[in-house]
């Protein structure tokens, strides 16, 4: 593709892809430059009157690299219309071309016309356009349509796009991340370190600067005190809006390696998504997943690019992707489904293993030792277990049904429970844009094996047989995260009582006494103490000793969120700063500023207490008085009755009632059939009389009479 005397033009996507092949280029001999608005405006710094387009003009670069941003620029239609440039003009190549369709759409629409140079472009010149992640089928027919190749007219090569140096992980994520934490990243920075190098080097992506760039803050803050000075370059956030310095010092920090590496962490954006050449990067994490299938192959693609070197890439999956796939993989018709989904067999491959177990028996084994026989039959264990997990790749003959069976140990829904139902539904208006992307998650879920799905998905060679790399072949837990005060019980006044079981409402284990409920915080009471402690953390910074290590420590970074959570949870039972240390379990400060902290979190905890006390001596005085009016009402009442009543019986103008009850009568009224004896006096409307004290009213009195009131 280079000659001495021929000028390749390269279209690539990104200004560190071309920097990165430039360098690349140079140590094998061949002159190459990057002409961006990044290389144009150093070039002028370095020399006013300097121009990297005139040096190009005269020959002195065999390969130049473009964006398809600068195609369209009138400096590049000046450079094609001149002669000498024409004449020397072999080759226009388009670099990982696979985005012309996934960007060309609106990400980057440049990207679309590509195919509007080749009229400007001299008849002798061929149009070459390469890339690795190009799916066949749709996306095949829309990048050559797009490129403007001719059906039947252009030669096509596929080779494999395997890496089988590279094992690839799948997790879900398993704790909610948030302004203040992205523990399933904890694992990235080991908890005894002592130099950058004691952090494996790694490539780290996500989706957006903003969202990068809370991730890069957040792995900081897990770096040591004596790393916080020079976290800027061990935590390395690559994106397009660095200044150039920034971007020139970012990817020269890519290639340093051994002891002698100031970075161990690069989280980037796509400006590190294809095409670099690193060596030595042995792992590449994916957080959160990808938009796309190709761009989640070419990102863990990255890794282990040196000669033996083998590496993993590990992919952080959404739960809404995979209650997404898995509402998709329950409800969808079974002729409908992805054909391409990896069927997942419980027979195993009986004739395989059979021919195996064969081979065994027949080999000659009269010429090796005891030692050899161990590690042979090892060897030939493994191979047998690998056999007999191998699952079949989809075909047009198999059941579809058969072809989605899921695994025992994630198994598919067949009745969905009320937990899938609510998944399914919130998941419904969630979908993945990338059909392929969701067969692989599918795979994932269904457990699968990943790296086959991908070369079914991709037409690669290997598609008859497991890898035995990936997550699904070879399972394995989660890394545990940092602990927190949370998750650990906390030492109350009482240690010799029984703490009482969690009911699972709130991870702190609660105080074996029983807890009032006036006693605790409300929102805007957390709101309010959380304001203080976060001026106190302030205060505490800005009042302490100064030290090299004090200046790169932020408010929100000395005492998270997080932590003022574990503060602010029954902060009536910090009473102590023996308690209050084993609540903030893993804060790194506690040994330079943990008495002072106590010391506020007291004063705090002292006015919360009086303010709850006082509230709730003023709602229990409230509710005293609402209990003496609704009293006062309910006497009003029952006397406002007995009158009505009186007056019904035309006796409300009697002053003083005298009854007489002959002894038939009297053994129905008397209290459980006991008779009333002798003569009982009443002042009307009063409550101080036997009858009414029982309660009953005149008309009963009546009925029980036979209607007859004795009159006076």
């Amino acid at each position: 593709m280079v000659r001495s005397n021929t000028l390749t033009v390269v279209v690539s996507p990104t200004n560190a892809l071309e920097i990165d092949m430039v360098n690349n280029l140079a140590k094998l001999g061949i002159t190459a430059a990057a002409i961006n608005a990044d290389t144009l405006a150093a070039a002028r710094l370095k020399q006013p009157n300097y121009s990297l387009w005139e040096q190009a003009k005269e020959g002195k670069y065999q390969i130049i690299f473009l964006s398809p941003e600068m195609l369209a620029s009138p400096s590049f239609r000046a450079f094609i219309d001149t002669p000498d440039v024409r004449l020397r003009l072999g080759l226009f190549c388009v670099d990982e071309c696979h985005l012309v369709d996934e960007w060309g759409a609106d990400f980057r629409k440049p990207y679309a016309s590509i195919s509007s140079v080749r009229p400007w472009l001299p008849e002798w010149t061929s149009l070459v356009a390469l890339t690795a992640t190009l799916e066949p089928g749709r996306q095949t027919d829309a990048v050559t349509q797009l490129l403007g190749f001719r059906k039947n007219d252009y030669f096509f090569e596929k080779r494999n796009c395997e890496r089988r140096n590279v094992d690839i992980v799948m997790r879900t994520i398993q704790y909610p991340f948030s302004t203040e934490g992205f523990r399933d990243l904890d694992w990235l920075i080991p908890a005894n370190i002592h130099r950058t190098s004691d952090i494996p080097k790694t490539l780290l992506y996500c989706e957006s600067i903003d969202f990068g760039s809370r991730v890069v803050k957040y792995l900081r803050t897990l770096l040591p005190n004596n790393l916080q000075h020079d976290k800027d370059r061990i935590i390395w956030h690559m994106h397009s809006l660095n200044c150039l310095k920034c971007k020139e010092d970012g990817l020269m920090s890519l290639y340093q390696c051994d002891d002698d590496r100031e970075t161990g962490i690069h989280v980037s954006t796509d400006v590190l998504g294809v095409g670099l050449n690193m060596h030595d990067y042995d792992r590449v994490i994916c957080f959160l997943t990808p938009s796309s299938l190709s761009s989640m192959v070419q990102r863990i693609g990255r890794t282990s690019r040196g000669r033996g070197r083998h590496g993993i890439g590990y992919i952080y999956v959404k739960k809404s992707d995979v209650e997404a796939t898995m509402a998709y993989l329950h409800y969808t018709k079974p002729e409908d489904l992805d054909h391409r989904i990896l069927p997942i067999r419980d027979e195993n491959s009986v004739e395989e293993v059979a021919a195996a177990r064969k081979e065994v028996e027949e080999m000659d084994l009269g010429h090796i030792n005891s030692q050899d026989v161990v590690e042979l039959s090892s060897s030939l264990a493994e191979d047998l277990e690998t056999i007999e997990t191998v699952r079949e790749p989809p075909n047009n003959d198999s059941d579809q049904n058969a072809a989605h069976k899921p695994s025992n140990d994630q198994p598919r829904p067949t009745k969905a429970g009320p937990a899938f139902l609510k998944a399914a539904k919130k998941a419904s208006s969630h979908k993945i844009s990338c059909p392929s992307l969701r067969v692989v998650i599918a795979a994932h879920i269904q457990e699968a094996c990943i790296s086959r799905q991908i070369n079914i998905i991709y037409q690669n060679p290997a598609v008859s047989t497991d890898c035995g790399r990936c997550s699904s072949c070879k399972p394995q837990t989660n890394p545990e995260p940092r602990p927190l005060a949370s998750s650990l019980l906390h030492t109350m006044p009482d240690s010799s009582q029984p703490s009482k079981p969690s009911t699972g409402k709130s991870s702190i284990t609660k105080s074996p006494d029983v807890i009032p409920a006036y006693m605790q915080l409300d929102t805007k009471d957390v709101g309010y103490v959380t304001a203080q402690l976060e001026k106190a953390a302030l205060q505490i910074r800005i009042a302490s000793p100064q030290h090299p290590d004090a200046l790169f420590i932020g408010a929100k970074s000395f005492l998270p969120r997080s932590n003022i959570q574990q503060i602010t949870t029954d902060l009536h039972l910090v009473t102590s700063e023996t308690i209050l240390k084993d609540r903030l379990v893993g804060w790194r400060y506690w040994d330079q500023y943990g008495n002072a902290l106590w010391k506020v979190v007291d004063l705090i905890r002292r006015e919360m207490q009086q303010t709850l006390l006082a509230r709730h001596d003023e709602s229990l005085a409230k509710k005293r008085e609402h209990a003496r009016k609704k009293l006062e009402e309910k006497v009003r009442g029952g006397e406002e009755k007995v009158r009505a009543q009186l007056v019904e019986a035309g006796l409300d103008n009697v002053k003083r009632v005298v009854l007489r009850m002959s002894e038939r009568s009297m053994t129905c009224v008397g209290k459980e059939n006991q008779p009333i004896s002798g003569t009982r006096h009443s002042v009307a409307g009063s409550h101080s009389t036997t009858l009414c004290s029982r309660k009953r009213p005149l008309q009963e009195l009546t009925e029980s009479c036979g209607n007859k009131v004795p009159r006076l």
